[in-house]
């Protein structure tokens, strides 16, 4: 007699990947899945830095190699997969003084589609959202300067820039300071949940109505960035930095 085969999450998603106006884009986004585990990850090279595309290309490259060769859940499989990403940056930045000074944020979504369940993990400023009914359930704390001083009180949690304090990150990949925030609780998943995983440069022209208002319009991962990504260009300015996003839609088991 056959076994039965487990029902398994089904997964709508997609991915943008923009230069913005910039000259080139530092930001990498890139996906792994199968069967029974899926990857997504997101990456951007830290700006005025020689080599960021490089570091967020190696970011992403590490991880989903390592995913692909070892398909683990648990947290502890997040920390390895940044620690890897972070020798990758380090090794390359031994072998080149001309990108000595190359780092990385990153974000990393995990889901379990056998049993519907979810961890992420992050490093610097690049963001992931979880929508459910309508708000943000959850969403990740920036290691930055400016997430620090809205946590002391001393300016708006709200303020999206500021001169001083918005682009000095505390924490970041092939950084002189390396620390990793991951969630350590399984994330049940619903049908409708929806995940968000994006760059500075897309969250900082977006509040949380714009992204659940554009989930609500849309029927499909891409057709939510589609949405998210026209707001972004209307609201962008000249030069205006490097724009990445990957969508994930829990449609149902």
């Amino acid at each position: 007699m056959l076994a039965a085969v487990p029902s398994v999450l089904k997964l709508d998603h997609a991915i943008i990947s923009e230069q913005g106006g910039r000259d080139n884009n530092e930001d990498a986004c890139g996906m792994w899945t199968s069967h029974t585990l899926g990857c997504w990850v997101l990456a951007d090279g830290l700006g005025g830095y020689e080599g960021g595309e490089i570091a967020s290309q190696l970011t992403v490259r590490a991880i989903l190699s390592d995913i692909a060769n070892d398909p683990c859940f648990s947290s502890a499989t997040i920390n390895e997969l940044m620690h890897l990403a972070n020798e990758a940056i380090s090794a390359r930045k031994v072998q080149d003084y001309g990108l000595s000074r190359m780092a990385s944020t990153a974000v990393v979504l995990l889901i379990d589609r056998v049993n519907a369940t979810a961890l992420w993990g992050h490093v610097g400023d690049s963001r992931l959202y979880l929508v459910r009914d309508n708000q943000i359930l959850m969403r990740t704390r920036d290691h930055s300067l400016l997430q620090r001083a809205a946590d002391m009180g001393a300016i708006e949690p709200s303020a999206a820039f500021h001169p001083r304090l918005r682009s000095i990150l505390t924490h970041a990949l092939g950084g002189d300071v390396f620390s990793s925030s991951i969630e350590e609780a399984q994330v049940v998943l619903l049908p409708g949940d929806a995940f968000l995983l994006c760059s500075d440069g897309w969250w900082e022209l977006l509040n949380e109505h714009d992204m659940i208002d554009a989930l609500n319009r849309n029927d499909s991962a891409e057709r939510w960035l589609a949405c998210l990504e026209q707001l972004v260009l209307e609201r962008a300015q000249p030069r205006h930095d490097n724009y990445s996003a990957v969508a994930v839609r829990i449609v149902g088991q």
